[in-house]
């Protein structure tokens, strides 16, 4: 999810709009674990955690 302008950088590999955090967390609502991982060997981040820090 690439940075663009009017989104808000979460981490260096994801940026979201704010209708992207009302569907993350309408996903989550609903029991979906959500998580972040730039690449296969990175330890993943729990998506509510970085959207909290937001």
């Amino acid at each position: 999810m690439h940075f663009a302008e009017g989104k808000k950088q979460l981490s260096p590999t994801i940026s979201v709009t704010e209708d992207d955090i009302a569907t993350f967390k309408e996903l989550h609502d609903l029991g979906i674990e959500l998580s972040v991982q730039g690449i296969p060997n990175e330890k993943e981040t729990d998506m509510m955690d970085l959207l909290a820090k937001a």
